[in-house]
């Protein structure tokens, strides 16, 4: 499970689950009450004491804070369950009181993050109920607070709405993608491969083929025969015994990048996705 390429500041705080316990099918967007950066949001989260965090902030200035690993369930909601599931945004505003309003460059970047985190999380829209039904939740849905700030809260349709816009069009552009190259012949592919270099956009064919093959590569599901990459380790971090690597197993669940494997019918460990060979 990766972070977001959008971070431009990291201060892990100690006040997180590790790792969280469920997928990754929610965003949870709350406001700081405060014109903060993303390095005074760090030292408040850096507090043990303080009991809080949040897995990324946005300060005023419009600069992305990472504070707990996506893979990691924040304390941000009030509501464990929730966190569990959710990616949670702590939004600094641009002033304080009044209605806690956020200026359009920090809304941007928030539109900006969100979209970053449904892509690499396959959450392929963004539902906004109004209640805690949907998969884009605020914090007063499960506290008696007032964050996030009637501006922000004003604005959740707009994220919504302008974030599933950018999913949409990112799902286009792989179906395209995938057209494109099942019917380019090899000639096709170099002379268009010269007119995109000159355009400045060399070995775009190239990344085009690439997704094209992991569009197509076989797909681990629960049930599939696996084999353990040499050196992989558990989720946990511990090294598994060497014969673990030299047989197949079965892939009993999968959760965000875990899946749990098996060998006949006796659970062995959580590993990573990303360390399973599919046995054909």
């Amino acid at each position: 499970m990766s972070n977001s390429s959008l971070v431009n500041y990291t201060r892990i705080s100690p006040n997180s689950n590790n790792p969280r316990k469920y997928p990754i099918t929610k965003i949870t967007i709350h406001h700081v009450a405060a014109v903060a950066s993303v390095e005074g949001l760090g030292s408040v989260f850096a507090s043990a004491a303080r009991q809080a965090s949040a897995n990324y902030g946005i300060g005023s200035d419009g600069r992305v804070g990472l504070y707990v690993d996506e893979a990691n369930r924040a304390w941000t909601s009030s509501n464990r369950e929730n966190d569990e599931m959710a990616v949670t945004i702590e939004v600094s505003n641009s002033q304080k009181g009044g209605n806690w309003p956020v200026s359009d460059k920090v809304l941007a970047k928030l539109i900006d993050l969100v979209t970053d985190i449904c892509q690499r999380n396959g959450i392929e829209k963004l539902n906004y109920t109004g209640d805690k039904s949907g998969n884009l939740t605020r914090h007063n849905m499960f506290a008696a607070t007032a964050c996030p700030g009637p501006y922000l809260q004003s604005k959740f349709p707009y994220i919504a709405e302008e974030v599933n816009k950018r999913l949409s069009a990112h799902k286009e552009d792989d179906n395209t993608y995938r057209v494109i190259v099942e019917n380019l012949s090899a000639d096709a592919a170099e002379d268009l491969n010269e007119y995109l270099t000159a355009k400045g956009l060399a070995g775009t064919v190239q990344i085009m083929e690439k997704e094209a093959e992991e569009i197509a590569a076989p797909v681990i599901e629960v049930g599939s025969s696996v084999r353990l990459n040499q050196g992989a380790k558990y989720y946990d971090g511990k090294q598994p015994a060497s014969f673990v690597y030299n047989r197949d197993h079965l892939v009993k669940s999968i959760g965000g990048d875990r899946a749990v494997i098996t060998f006949n019918g006796i659970t062995v460990g959580a590993v990573r996705m990303a360390d399973l060979t599919l046995v054909e």
